[in-house]
C-alpha cells in the first residue's frame, strides 16, 4: 500500500505532507475538513483531476487528523493506492428510503460480500439519520464477524454537517466503503476511558432517542440531583462531562450515550442514539489521565487484531466531546496513539459526533459516544 497526504485551504492553497502515490493509480481518497471548505468546487475539481480512478469520500469534521497531527481549519486529504484490495464505495441518502434501518439494509445488500474483510462507514446524524438504527440495518445483510468502524460527521455548526462521494456532497448522506481481498488484515480497537458512579437506574419511559423518565425522575431531575452544587451549569456539564452508560447483556462494557439537549418544559433529554425501556444506566465520569490511557489501550487492541504487526495505515475516529474535556491536553491523546504505532505518518482520521465500532475484534457494530476508535489496516504484498 502506498499513501499520499495533502492539506488544502482556499487562502493558502495546497501543501504536500507526503507525496508517494502515483496519482493516476490511487483507488481511495478520504477527505476531512470544515463543511464550508469540503463543498468548494475548486477543491473537488482538483481532486478529480489528481485522482481520476479513485473513490473520493468527503466528510465534514470540526477537527481532522493527518500524519498524527490535529488540524482545525484545513481540509486534510489522504490518498491510498492499494495493490491487492478491492475498494467498493456506496452512497445513499436517508430521504430516499423509508428510514435509517432501511438505508443500512440497502447499503449492505448492494455490497459485493465476496472476500469482504472490512466496512468503513460515515453517517450524518443531524439530518434525519438515526445511526443506531443504521448499523442495525447494515447488519441485516452483513455478518457480525465483518468488522465495521467509522463515525458521524461533525462541524462547528452541527446543523451544517455534510458527506459526499465523488463530489456529490450533501446532507443526510451515508457512505459505506468495503475493503475486500485475502491480502487485507484489519484490527479494530476501542476504549471508553470512563468510570460509572451513582446508583444504577432504569429507563422507564423513552421514545427512540428521547428519554422522559429514569426510574421516577426526569433526566433533568436526575442530573440535577447528582450535579447541582458541583458544577456551574448542570445542563452544559451533563452534555459534555457526564454521559450515560448503558449496561449491555453481552459484555461488562457500557454503550455510551451523550445528551444532545434537555427540554426545560418536561425535563426530558434527547440523546445521540436510541435507548430502550428497561435499559440499566449509570452516569459516567472521566479525567484527563483516563482519556489518554484509553487512547493507548484502543491502539493496543487494534494492533492485536493484526497479530501486533506494523500497520500500513491507522484510522482514528475520536469524539469531539473528549477534546472539550482534554482542552490543552487534546494533542497528548493523539500523541498516545502515535507513540503506540511508532510512526505518526500512518495516523489519520477525524473528530466525530458519534463513533461506530464493535466492542471486540469480532462482534456487532454499535453507535458509541465519547469514545476513541482505532482501526489498523495492513495489506500484505
Amino acid at each position: 500500500m502506498i499513501i499520499e497526504q495533502k492539506t488544502w485551504h482556499p487562502r493558502n492553497g495546497w501543501n504536500d505532507v507526503s507525496k508517494e502515490v502515483e496519482t493516476s493509480k490511487a483507488n481511495l481518497v478520504l477527505v476531512f475538513g470544515p463543511t464550508e471548505l469540503i463543498v468548494q468546487d475548486s477543491l473537488n475539481g482538483t481532486l478529480k483531476e489528481l485522482y481520476p480512478k479513485a473513490e473520493i469520500i468527503s466528510v465534514s469534521s470540526v477537527k481532522s487528523i493527518l500524519s498524527g497531527e490535529i488540524n482545525d481549519d484545513l481540509v486534510c486529504i489522504s490518498a491510498f493506492q492499494f495493490s491487492n484490495t478491492k475498494i467498493q464505495a456506496l452512497k445513499i441518502n436517508v430521504n430516499q428510503v423509508k428510514d435509517s434501518f432501511d438505508a443500512g439494509a440497502h447499503l449492505s445488500a448492494e455490497l459485493d460480500k465476496d472476500d469482504l474483510k472490512y466496512l468503513m462507514v460515515f453517517t450524518d446524524s443531524t439530518h434525519n439519520v438515526n445511526s443506531s438504527q443504521l448499523v442495525t440495518g447494515i447488519h441485516f445483510n452483513i455478518s457480525e464477524h465483518i468488522p465495521i468502524t467509522g463515525g458521524v460527521a461533525s462541524d462547528k455548526n452541527m446543523s451544517n454537517t455534510a458527506l459526499g462521494l465523488n463530489a456529490e456532497i450533501g446532507q443526510g448522506n451515508i457512505i459505506a466503503i468495503g475493503f475486500s481481498g485475502n491480502d487485507s488484515k484489519i484490527g479494530t480497537g476501542m476504549d471508553l476511558g470512563w468510570t460509572s458512579f451513582g446508583t444504577e437506574r432504569f429507563i422507564s419511559k423513552v421514545k427512540n432517542s428521547t428519554v422522559y423518565k429514569i426510574d421516577h425522575l426526569t433526566p433533568l431531575e436526575m442530573y440535577t440531583e447528582y450535579l447541582e452544587g458541583l458544577v456551574d451549569n448542570v445542563e452544559t456539564s451533563a452534555q459534555i462531562e457526564f454521559p450515560l452508560g448503558i449496561k449491555t447483556t453481552e459484555t461488562d462494557k457500557r454503550i455510551i450515550r451523550s445528551i444532545v439537549s434537555f427540554n426545560s418544559e418536561d425535563g426530558s433529554a434527547r440523546f445521540s442514539g436510541d435507548l430502550t425501556e428497561g435499559d440499566k444506566i449509570r452516569i459516567l465520569k472521566t479525567n484527563i489521565s483516563q482519556l489518554i490511557d484509553s487512547a493507548k489501550n484502543a491502539t493496543r487492541h487494534s494492533k492485536s487484531g493484526i497479530n501486533n504487526e506494523e500497520p500500513d495505515i491507522v484510522f482514528v475516529v475520536n469524539c469531539i466531546q473528549r477534546s472539550k474535556i482534554l482542552k490543552d491536553w487534546t494533542e497528548d491523546e493523539i500523541s498516545a496513539v502515535n507513540n503506540s504505532i511508532g510512526d505518526k505518518r500512518k495516523v489519520f482520521g477525524f473528530y466525530s459526533s458519534g463513533e461506530l465500532t464493535p466492542f471486540h475484534q469480532s462482534g456487532k457494530c454499535e453507535l458509541q459516544n465519547h469514545t476513541i476508535v482505532v482501526t489498523s489496516i495492513q495489506e500484505t504484498e
